[in-house]
């Protein structure tokens, strides 16, 4: 570690995106990297930046999830990332650090038949939204960042569940989580960006055939550009 060098602290470090932060981070900080098949985490006097990348998904009904689901799925994707802050938080307020939280869009989705994963992260938005408040004083700044699909092995799992086949092209890439959560780190120190929210990029071929014909018709009479109605399509 170099001295004076600032410190990053991921957590799900051996996962899809977390094995991309910390090498991404690690060229300006000195990361600690936790995982939940690792030892203790080491304790620090600072904390520059805390990352929480770890998570679960599950899927199936309420009637068919049972309880010991519900509570696997919690544990990663709430109660971890609790227990983890509030043992850095001493180290974050004395470097007046970051914080920034993965959580997902499906908060805003439709919950149906992922109830257990969909209530762990709208619990993780709570959690995140009362931190913020609490530690302003404190100097301690926390960004949620909400992520649409991102190609990992998780979401090939979850491609499996849902029936379809996995195809990592239609997905955000990890290493591009990764730099946005350096862009974060290193943000102005007059800008407290609260919240973000990223999707995979839209693209002509994910559209319907009638939508895509839409596109491609050209009228019989062309009319001026401030005659043309405006269409807008939408990514279902």
């Amino acid at each position: 570690m170099v001295p004076d060098e600032p410190v990053a602290v991921v957590t799900g470090a051996n996962g899809g995106i977390g094995s991309i932060v910390c090498n991404v981070l690690s060229e300006h900080f000195a990361v600690t990297a936790i995982s939940r098949s690792g030892g203790p985490p080491r304790d620090h006097h600072e904390v520059d930046l805390l990352v929480h990348c770890a998570g679960a998904f599950d899927q199936g009904s309420i009637g068919e999830t049972p309880g010991s689901a519900w509570q696997e799925i919690f544990e990663a994707n709430l109660f971890d990332v609790v227990q983890t802050t509030r043992r850095f938080l001493p180290a974050l307020r004395k470097a007046q650090g970051r914080v920034i939280i993965l959580n997902s869009t499906a908060v805003s989705g439709s919950p149906a038949n992922k109830a257990a994963y969909t209530a762990s992260k709208a619990a993780l938005q709570t959690f995140a939204q009362a931190l913020h408040q609490e530690e302003l004083e404190n100097g301690v700044r926390l960004t949620s960042l909400y992520l649409g699909r991102v190609a990992t092995p998780m979401q090939e799992k979850v491609c499996a569940l849902e029936g379809r086949p996995y195809d990592a092209s239609e997905f955000l890439l990890p290493e591009t989580v990764a730099r946005l959560v350096l862009g974060i780190a290193f943000s102005p120190p007059d800008a407290h960006i609260t919240e973000m929210e990223m999707k995979p990029a839209w693209r002509p071929s994910r559209v319907p055939l009638s939508a895509r014909q839409l596109f491609d018709k050209q009228p019989e009479n062309p009319r001026s550009v401030d005659e043309t109605p405006l269409v807008t399509a939408y990514q279902g």
